[in-house]
């Protein structure tokens, strides 16, 4: 459980907002969970099934920190830290293909846009075309690099919390921890 006893000094399980890694991460899997559910459920309304199942399976990594702290077993962390780290790499890595692509403007990127447009009607001179790409990909690289930034921020939440509940059952004996893991 959360310690509430603030004369021991607890200050690396604690998050920049001063609340305890264990309760941050409680907030961090609520929300998250149930975000994804009512994505999940939009999505099936929508009839895109696949990104249904893909939130619902999201909800379910979200659901394993919950499980982790009723069960006071860090292992459940693990789904979500292993998942939200590849994602977060991947994240990094679409960021660096975006700057890449604003500035070097590549046709092989541009060409499938500009043709694109001409069929739906839009004529723009070359300049004005790429002004237009550029401004979108700085919009998709900022939306990107802030939403990467927090769920780098949730990911070392969890990653603490995880620590915090691995070395919490470190210090108690075998007999103890085994039944601080029973429901």
């Amino acid at each position: 459980m959360i310690p509430n006893n603030r004369a021991v000094d607890d200050s690396k399980h604690r998050c920049w907002c001063d609340v305890h890694v264990e309760k941050a991460a409680y907030i961090v899997a609520f929300v998250g969970s149930v975000l994804c559910f009512l994505l999940a459920v939009l999505y099936f309304i929508g009839g895109n099934i696949g990104y249904g199942i893909g939130s619902l399976l999201n909800f379910f990594v979200y659901f394993t920190i919950i499980l982790a702290q009723r069960q006071r077993s860090p292992n459940w962390y693990l789904p979500f830290l292993i998942l939200n780290g590849i994602a977060v790499c991947f994240y990094v890595g679409y960021i660096i293909a975006v700057i890449f692509i604003y500035l070097s403007m590549p046709y092989w990127y541009l060409d499938p846009i500009r043709e694109d447009w001409r069929r739906r009607g839009y004529y723009y001179r070359e300049w004005e075309f790429r002004q237009i790409v550029r401004v979108w990909l700085g919009v998709y690289g900022v939306g990107t690099l802030v939403f990467t930034a927090m769920s780098a921020l949730f990911y070392s939440w969890v990653w603490r919390a995880y620590e915090f509940m691995k070395d919490q059952n470190k210090q108690m004996k075998p007999r103890q921890a085994y039944y601080a893991q029973q429901p």
